[in-house]
């Protein structure tokens, strides 16, 4: 399919990262709530599952979107520390780092998530936990890099991207997305091993010997095992010591603890909002648009009940503008344009043809995300509601009980009471 509109059409793969976006928009725009600086760790994990989602969304739209909100939160000042010049992406690089000293070897074994240890060469162990950031953490038996690097190069074929460093979920990735990624990578390029102690505290906790933490861990450790008389008996290599990073997360979390301007990023964003805004305008005042280009709006208008009051407000006014079809006379534009998407996703003889159960998942996955309590994202909830229950009806839309006319009758109707109806919203903005 090639027509003039197909840059808003969207594949089903980025699907889900569209909504991960606009719901994070949701959470940490500018508009819903003011964010508190107690905020920034929800907000870096949630960003930095928003950059491992980035390549999947491959609509120009959105990803423009997307380029543009990792563009002005690369910027956003921050006076965390004084006489410093800080952006964002430095305080990433430290709540990451303090993530990663918070070192857990294996969780839940009950020995070193209480004490925050793992096992190290003492004649080797440089005592340096950003080194360790740096360049990973090499398994005790010295066989290979076990814990990749945060701050190494992640295209290298190891690293966090196959092993998570310190095999700690809790450690936030190293970002990939375009703005993101180079900003860090200028970042940790300027300083190398030796960041500013200012910002970062490397030392590592003192060597201890600790017979407990080796029995937990007897079964990776080298040792030498012989049994006798009196039983089992583990050697462990006297080179065997233990340390942490404590002290190095502690000054990392002193410094996130100054980091009070942090909700300032909401204001430096604020022009995603705007652009999004700008083209449902464009969409609005459309000669014409296809089925494919209102699944596009449909998506759009859950991000404009993100925005600020009078965006909000024209999202509830597209939602609830009267659109009647000869078959459906008493809809409004919510419910005719959920029903031209299923239709057009059901199509057998369309692109995508999709069968029932995939559309009772994107129905639900569209429920997630309609939760708002604005009035636009009340119309739009209940409209999902009631198509919920209508594909549970055996070969709903292709067929459908509810009203007459066969599939592609159906379609042309409702995008023509689509198009009528957008083009009364058109006329009324500003």
């Amino acid at each position: 399919m090639t027509t003039p509109t197909d840059p808003y059409v969207l594949a089903e793969s980025e699907l889900g990262a569209i909504g991960q976006f606009i719901t994070f928009q949701r959470n940490y725009g500018p508009y819903l709530r003011q964010l508190a600086g107690s905020d920034y760790a929800g907000y870096c994990d949630d960003a930095a599952r928003l950059d491992a989602s980035y390549a999947q969304v491959q609509n120009a739209s959105f990803r423009q979107w997307l380029d543009l909100y990792f563009d002005k939160l690369m910027t956003t000042p921050s006076d965390a520390v004084a006489g410093m010049s800080l952006v964002f992406p430095h305080l990433y690089i430290v709540y990451a780092f303090g993530k990663a000293c918070y070192i857990d070897i294996i969780p839940g074994d009950g020995i070193s998530d209480v004490g925050r240890h793992f096992p190290v060469r003492a004649s080797t162990w440089t005592s340096d936990m950003w080194l360790t950031f740096a360049h990973g953490y090499a398994s005790i038996d010295l066989g290979s890099d076990a814990f990749g690097p945060w701050a190494g190069n992640p295209a290298n074929g190891g690293g966090y991207l196959n092993l998570q460093i310190y095999k700690d979920p809790g450690v936030p990735r190293r970002p990939t997305s375009p703005a993101w990624k180079q900003a860090t990578d200028d970042i940790l390029a300027g300083w190398g091993d030796n960041p500013p102690g200012t910002l970062v505290s490397r030392a590592s906790g003192p060597i201890v010997r600790n017979d407990a933490y080796n029995r937990a861990f007897s079964y990776e450790l080298p040792k030498y095992s012989w049994t006798d008389a009196n039983g089992a008996h583990d050697i462990y290599d006297p080179d065997l010591g233990w340390s942490d990073g404590l002290a190095a997360a502690a000054f990392a979390q002193q410094i996130l603890n100054g980091w009070t301007d942090f909700p300032k990023l909401q204001q430096t964003t604020a022009d995603v909002w705007t652009a999004q805004l700008e083209t449902a305008h464009a969409l609005l005042r459309a000669p014409d648009l296809t089925a494919e280009d209102y699944f596009f709006l449909l998506h759009l208008l859950f991000a404009l009940t993100t925005g600020d009051l009078p965006t909000r407000h024209l999202a509830e006014t597209i939602a609830q503008t009267d659109a009647p079809s000869r078959a459906l006379p008493n809809e409004n534009f919510i419910n005719q344009l959920i029903y031209l998407v299923l239709m057009m996703l059901a199509d057998p003889f369309g692109s995508r043809a999709w069968p029932s159960p995939k559309l009772q998942q994107l129905i639900a996955n569209l429920q997630g995300m309609a939760v708002g309590t604005d009035d636009a994202s009340r119309l739009i909830q209940t409209g999902l509601d009631s198509f919920a229950k209508k594909l549970t009806v055996a070969g709903y839309p292709v067929q459908d009980p509810f009203v007459s006319g066969n599939l592609g009758d159906r379609q042309s109707d409702t995008l023509g009471a689509l198009d009528a109806a957008r083009k009364t919203i058109a006329a009324n903005l500003t």
